[in-house]
């Protein structure tokens, strides 16, 4: 009984499938995601752990992950890179204040109703991803200028463009 974790869900994995490669970790726990990086060994070759939530990315670096794996990558993927270069070369403070900025544009989304508006942000951008999939709710019309306000006001066209 109870819930696994992660860790002992991956284990379990990697037990019945040997040769299974990695996996994308969607969880805040940046412990968790450190952990299940680590089961790979001090190598770490043929295991990789990609970070999930585009809100951490760069905790998810600092705790191992190659790369992030996530949605608002497809509106803003040139910030989610200069986040990685900027850890990668070594300016932290930089790569984390690029990561707040985004973080604004994605608690936008999220509290407008993330699947409506992600795919809102996108016809911004010029690309018509038409609505969710049901059960998932599309962002209702009269919300569509307040989020693009918003949006334009946390400099959602700036990150866009990078």
């Amino acid at each position: 009984g109870g819930q696994a974790d992660a860790v002992s869900l991956i284990t379990e994995l990697r037990r019945r499938i040997p040769n299974a490669a990695g996996a994308k970790y969607t969880g805040p726990s940046m412990f968790e995601l450190k952990r299940l990086v680590d089961l790979g060994g001090e190598g770490r070759t043929g295991w990789t752990i990609f970070s999930g939530m585009d809100e951490q990315c760069v905790y998810g670096a600092m705790s191992g992950a190659p790369a992030n794996i996530g949605s608002t990558l497809n509106p803003m993927p040139g910030p989610y890179r200069e986040i990685r270069r900027r850890y990668e070369s070594g300016d932290l403070a930089g790569a984390n204040d690029l990561q707040l900025r985004v973080n604004r544009v994605t608690a936008l989304l999220i509290g407008a109703g993330f699947p409506g508006a992600l795919r809102e942000s996108m016809r911004i951008l010029g690309f018509d991803c038409g609505e969710p999939r049901l059960p998932l709710v599309p962002l209702a019309a009269e919300k569509r200028a307040a989020l693009r306000e918003q949006l334009a006001a946390a400099g959602f066209a700036e990150l866009a463009a990078m």
